[in-house]
């Protein structure tokens, strides 16, 4: 690699001595570097902040915030890039050692030799190119796979479209073995599909890009509808699945509903298939302050050194039916983005608990919102297809005369946002709009938005030929003024 291609790298000095800076701003002008200036911490952390270098070189000796101190406040900050950190010291091994674990990469000591302290540069900064390289190739890695990913799963999903017509005998009449061969063959097919959407979500939950919807809907519901949905692979292997719900009769939760039926399906479904014999206990139980989750197998179970890493991506089981080690990481990031925890419990040969814990919707909802001063509400309409800008200034003018109608909302107070799909096949719309001083319940609310939504918004619509669906409108309650303060950004997307 040749050192030409440093010439014009950004270099921060940090010394309190002024004669020092100038010295060694010298140094560095002479080797065609760009020098920046810093008399103490906290300023040269403002630069950094604003700026980043691509290299600090600093003093430890310095008043209220020395070298080391600096190099470990640079280093807790996450945002930054990699920046390599040379000290200047002209004391002994110690101080070599505290800053080595403050975080810095290098050290030279005085009186400085301007020889070895362009070496020294060069070669931090060789580092640095090294590890933007690195970084920059695994995001391009990322990427690939994330558009591999997505263009595999269009044929995929066609395939799977064509061979349950096949095996419904839509083309012809099908003899045994040629109905075996199809089986196996959506089999294989539909596994790879599953693999495809696993590998998509969490490249989407990594990059940051997964837009979740939060919902209010009965857990307990959702999990009777994914152990019915197993329960054919249950039988399959004659093992019990069991359900045990809180005394409440209702269990309610604010989160995506499609992410949760995403971890109970993975859940269990793990649970299935490293079970031979005996049942699945799924059991839900509630506080004021969490939901709690156990899935409970009476399986191989995990062996300490595999617990360790059980939810690390790729991180594949020594059992032969292990997959591709995507579906638990897949169920810690869905458990993550709704502010919970997951845990597990095991021994080999006598089974595994898996314990999930999610916020109570005590935590996030009031059940009286005619309690609260301010109501936000938000409502997501999703279309059959792409609108044109027409449609969309049409649908945007009948949503806000809509809500004018039903709640007395002036149409300049309702916000209508028109965002593509994840598929960008299709536009989504988002409707948020705030109820002064409300008399209703949530279930009453809700009731009324989803009237104005498949009532009021739709049949306007359709007689233009715009044709959506709507998702479980979302309330928030007991706003003050600030109401941004109260709502998560994620929440929003």
């Amino acid at each position: 690699m040749s050192d030409s291609i440093f010439k014009g790298k950004h270099v921060l000095v940090v010394d309190d001595s002024w004669e020092n800076l100038c010295m060694i701003e010298a140094i560095l002008d002479s080797a065609d570097y760009k020098v920046s200036l810093a008399e103490d911490g906290a300023t040269a952390l403002e630069l950094i902040k604003t700026t980043p270098p691509d290299l600090v070189l600093s003093d430890v000796m310095m008043p209220k915030m020395n070298g080391n101190e600096l190099t470990k406040k640079i280093r807790q900050q996450p945002d930054l890039p990699f920046i390599p950190i040379l000290l200047i010291t002209a004391q002994d091994k110690a101080d070599v050692v505290e800053g080595l674990d403050a975080g810095a990469d290098d050290f030279i000591r005085k009186p400085i030799n301007m020889e070895e302290l362009l070496a020294r540069v060069r070669s931090l900064l060789r580092l640095k190119h090294s590890i933007d390289e690195r970084e920059h190739m695994a995001l391009l890695r990322e990427d690939f796979v994330s558009r591999l990913t997505h263009d595999l799963r269009t044929p995929l999903v066609a395939e799977e479209r064509m061979l349950s017509l096949l095996r419904e005998q839509a083309f012809g009449t099908l003899t045994p073995p040629m109905e075996e061969a199809l089986a196996i063959m959506q089999l294989n097919n539909h596994n790879l599909l599953e693999m495809t959407n696993t590998i998509l979500e969490v490249y989407r939950y990594e990059a940051g890009k997964k837009r979740l919807t939060f919902t209010c809907f009965d857990l307990a519901e959702l999990i009777k509808e994914v152990l019915q949905q197993l329960q054919p692979l249950a039988q399959q292997k004659a093992i019990a699945l069991n359900f045990q719900g809180p005394p409440e009769p209702n269990c309610e939760i604010r989160a995506s509903r499609l992410e949760i039926r995403r971890l109970l399906t993975n859940l269990v479904g793990n649970s299935l298939k490293f079970t031979d014999s005996g049942s699945i206990d799924v059991k839900l139980a509630k506080n004021s302050d969490f939901i709690e989750i156990k899935v409970q197998d009476t399986g191989c179970g995990i062996s300490p050194e595999e617990q360790a890493k059980l939810f690390e991506r790729f991180r594949q089981g020594n059992h032969r039916l292990s997959g591709s080690g995507l579906g638990l990481h897949l169920v810690r990031q869905i458990v993550e983005a709704h502010q919970g925890a997951i845990s597990v419990e095991s021994e080999v040969g006598q089974g595994s608990l898996f314990t999930v814990q999610l916020p109570s919707l005590a935590n996030l909802e009031l059940e009286n919102v005619s309690e609260a001063r301010k109501v936000m509400v938000l409502l997501y309409l999703d279309f059959n297809r792409q609108l044109n800008q027409q449609e969309s200034a049409l649908m945007e003018q009948v949503v806000k005369n809509s809500t004018n109608a039903l709640f007395g909302i002036a149409p300049g107070s309702t916000k209508v946002t028109v965002v593509d799909s994840e598929n960008h096949l299709a536009s989504r719309a988002r409707i948020t709009f705030f109820i002064l001083d409300s008399s209703e319940n949530s279930l009453q609310l809700r009731k009324r938005l989803l009237e104005l939504a498949n009532k009021n918004i739709s049949q306007k619509l359709k007689s233009h030929d715009i044709e959506f669906t709507v998702e479980e409108p979302t309330i928030y309650v007991g706003f003050a003024e600030k109401v941004s303060e109260k709502i998560h950004e994620n929440q929003l997307i």
